[in-house]
């Protein structure tokens, strides 16, 4: 409570702390469980505080069949400035792999792992990682084909790989890799079978054209940046490269009273707001003929499953698109393990349209103790949305460029628990 004092957040807010701690002391482990609890706890801080790649790196591969363990862990990793990025044909291996900064060993990038790729599995990455090992890295597809094992060679496989960028670092583009890999794949298994078959031992000085030899080249056709990401989040479950996102949630952080993360906080029937972008978006027919959607919401801190029954979808439908960013007003069911949301209202967001972060204070509200905990949280969270306080209903104040903030890295959550402030972007 003293140090709550001293460090600018309050007596009320220690005191309020302390009388959540205290009871816990009724039920608490005994000294055994505490002891090993203590032990493993001490054990994986030392590893993220020293090692936070491989750490990083091996978090992320023990949860790399259950995509939506993965959301809060990217999380963490773009919080602690460790890029998780697409997977390497000539770097990655069957686990997500880490890679270290020379210059920083503390930091890297975190390579996505080959077999976490959809429709690629372990005997595949170790496939492509043995030819790696023997011939060095791929110069390029046509390589890949000519040196994989044939069983690499399935035309939806190497798609899979294609879709989730795996061959990016080859300077191929991902749509022309597409649109030809399934040729190049025949050539190159008709000139293996001919290898194999002694046709080219026998006939290659004489200059006879074989299958391989008609390959095509490939075009220089790129995607849209829509599509690359709905490719990965197929093959990957989730976007890595890019997000629709990216460059607002500060935005959206303001209009949710809840992230995704947070809700299982909540009980079941809870209403709450929440803002994200529609992901995996379906709709069918109910038994008596009617339609319904179902979506899952990604807010970047977690994906949770939605539903939009019959009545709901009658003015929610043209709202409804996948990557489309919106907030929506919903009830959770958290009847199952893993809850989920029932959608009330759903309302198109836009980037354009949102302003500065507004904070409200009471009239008796302006302690010298509160404005210094709110200048230490304004610099504690800098960035680009500028910061107004009104002080009562006519009372508004601007704040210089040097106190904006970036309202996405939970400044929100923190106003609202530290200093019970009230903020909207206006």
């Amino acid at each position: 409570i003293d140090g709550c004092e001293t460090t600018g957040y309050g007596r009320r807010v220690g005191e309020q702390w302390w009388n959540q701690i205290e009871p816990f002391a009724d039920y608490a482990f005994n000294k055994s469980h505490s002891y090993a609890y203590g032990l493993l706890a001490y054990q994986t801080a030392y590893l993220k505080a020293n090692y936070p790649v491989e750490y990083m790196a091996a978090l992320l591969t023990s949860v790399r069949d259950k995509m939506e363990r993965l959301t809060p862990y990217l999380l963490d990793c773009r919080l602690q400035g460790i890029d998780v990025v697409v997977p390497d044909i000539n770097e990655s291996y069957s686990d997500f792999t880490p890679v270290l900064d020379p210059a920083a060993p503390d930091r890297g990038r975190i390579l996505f792992g080959l077999s976490a790729v959809r429709n690629v599995g372990t005997g595949d990455a170790g496939h492509v990682i043995a030819a790696r090992a023997e011939g060095g890295p791929f110069d390029d597809f046509d390589d890949f084909c000519d040196r994989v094992d044939l069983s690499v060679l399935n035309k939806r496989t190497v798609a899979s790989l294609i879709k989730a960028g795996a061959f990016d670092s080859l300077k191929h583009p991902r749509q022309g890799l597409l649109s030809v890999h399934s040729l190049t794949i025949d050539a190159a298994l008709a000139e293996r079978r001919d290898r194999e078959a002694g046709v080219l031992s026998l006939f290659g000085d004489a200059g006879v054209a074989t299958g391989y030899n008609s390959k095509p080249a490939v075009p220089d056709k790129h995607a849209t940046r829509e599509r690359m990401l709905s490719d990965e989040k197929e093959m990957l479950g989730l976007y890595i490269s890019d997000h629709p996102l990216e460059g607002i949630e500060h935005l959206l952080a303001v209009r949710r009273e809840r992230s995704v993360a947070e809700l299982a906080e909540l009980p079941d029937g809870s209403v709450v707001t929440v803002a994200g972008a529609i992901t995996s978006l379906s709709r069918r027919q109910t038994r008596n003929g009617a339609h319904m959607a179902t979506f899952t919401l990604d807010d970047r801190t977690g994906m949770i499953p939605v539903t939009v029954f019959p009545r709901a979808l009658e003015t929610q439908d043209p709202l409804l698109v996948d990557e489309a960013v919106v907030i929506l007003r919903a009830r959770v069911d958290g009847r199952e393990d893993e809850p989920k949301l029932i959608s009330i209202e759903l309302e198109g967001f836009s980037a354009e349209t949102a302003g500065a972060l507004r904070l409200h204070f009471p009239v008796t509200g302006v302690s010298d103790d509160r404005l210094a905990a709110l200048k230490r949280l304004l610099g504690e969270h800098g960035g680009d949305s500028p910061v107004e306080i009104q002080v009562g209903r006519n009372h508004l104040v601007q704040l210089p460029q040097e106190y904006w903030v970036n309202t996405g890295d939970g400044l929100v959550p923190e106003l609202r628990q530290l200093l019970g402030v009230h903020a909207v972007q206006v």
